[in-house]
């Protein structure tokens, strides 16, 4: 799976699992019902040895605390 098909499945699971939209159990009024509640998400996909991964180590960012993927 490629990262356009990756991100096209996600897409797809929004618009059509039915666990997007605001049902009337919970939707404060009619005009809330089938409202969508996320739009598509922003989502990529990097090589585990991306020197980027090491940018989320500093602080400000993540911090030290966060693993590299070979960890």
């Amino acid at each position: 799976m490629d990262t356009g098909q990756f991100t096209a499945l996600i897409g797809s699971f929004l618009r059509t699992s039915g666990h997007n939209t605001v049902v009337a159990e919970y939707a404060i009024n009619e005009e809330m019902l089938g409202l969508e509640i996320f739009d598509s998400p922003l989502a990529g996909v990097a090589a585990a040895g991306d020197p980027a991964f090491m940018e989320l180590r500093r602080g400000g960012v993540i911090g030290p605390h966060f693993l590299l993927p070979e960890e």
